[in-house]
């Protein structure tokens, strides 16, 4: 029995050699600045501290007592961006990107066609890019899209190259899951873009999208398999031909003034072969706690916890003798 527990006691120590704890390099949650969101005001963007409750649109923080209003509008890209800490050109293993959003299905705007004329509405995204081997380049990015519908809901779903919506039998990245998200309750929710290793191929990148209520529920998924490679260009299991890097830009910007199947831009919420024409009439956003985070360096145990390796080694050896 004593062998037994000088063993479980070794393989415990010892495991912490091994793992490895993620490590934040970004977190803007608001509560004392707005350090690290870049906008231009030049270009009519605005981000805005305020407190639970305050500023224009008079919602609860997401997290603490302070969030961001940001200022959006019918440009394509007008919102705010984040260098996440500092670019880099090495793949850490893991790399996770979010962001909270109010979501309401009371604001924004959604216009029918007629005639000829297609629909219309308020849009923005959520991008999150990585780095290529030189840290310089952008390598890869993706994430969501997010629509005003007919039905007075908004729609959140995989984001194509212009911040619309991938649907099944599109040629673009292969998403795993088309089908956008519904929101139908006012409230927060996190959107969030992970890095993983694949696990049918080490040399492989999946990346995997999800969206998550203020519980943190797990509400819509959708994964690009075998999204890109961290060892070598040219990889023919690959989707995207480049050697990964380490964590890029995240993005949260406006819908532009342009869509339509076939255009190679932004296709209807609800049905690819119809038009959609983004014009956002809704001008502000309310965000929180903008994160992200990679994989750390493996933890190894203090000085103290390797003496005390040694002293149950030494007492197993000695029961074995």
């Amino acid at each position: 029995m004593k062998r037994l527990m000088m063993i479980l006691a070794v393989a415990a120590l010892t495991a912490g050699i091994s793992s490895a704890a993620n490590v934040v390099v970004f977190d803007q949650g608001f509560g004392t600045d707005t350090d690290g969101i870049i906008f231009e005001s030049g270009d009519g963007e605005n981000v805005v501290r305020v407190s639970s409750g305050g500023g224009t649109l008079g919602v609860p923080s997401g997290a603490g007592d302070y969030h961001a209003e940001v200022t959006l509008s019918d440009t394509y890209g007008v919102g705010f961006f984040t260098r996440n800490g500092g670019y880099s050109s090495e793949w850490p293993g893991y790399i996770k990107q979010s962001i909270k959003i109010y979501i309401d299905p009371a604001a924004g705007n959604f216009v029918p066609g007629s005639g000829g004329t297609p629909d219309s509405g308020d849009g923005y995204f959520w991008d999150a890019a990585m780095c290529d081997e030189n840290g310089t380049s952008w390598a890869a990015g993706g994430g969501f899209g997010v629509q005003k519908t007919a039905s007075d809901t908004w729609s959140v779903g995989a984001e194509d190259a212009y911040g619309g919506f991938h649907y099944v039998g599109e040629t673009s990245a292969p998403h795993g899951n088309v089908t956008p998200l519904d929101i139908t309750s006012a409230g927060w929710y996190t959107l969030a873009t992970e890095w993983v290793q694949s696990p049918t191929d080490l040399d492989l990148i999946d990346q995997v999208n999800t969206v998550r209520d203020s519980t943190g529920t797990l509400l819509w998924t959708d994964t690009i398999g075998d999204y890109m490679s961290h060892t070598a260009a040219g990889v023919s299991r690959a989707y995207k031909d480049c050697v990964a890097g380490g964590i890029s830009y995240s993005w949260l910007g406006s819908q532009a003034v342009r869509g339509g199947a076939g255009s190679g831009y932004d296709d209807h919420p609800s049905d690819a072969s119809t038009l959609y024409v983004y014009g956002n009439t809704m001008t502000l956003l309310a965000v929180d706690d903008v994160h992200a985070e990679i994989l750390g360096e493996p933890v190894v145990p203090e000085p103290a916890g390797l003496g005390l390796i040694g002293i149950a080694l030494l007492a197993v050896r000695k029961k074995r003798n």
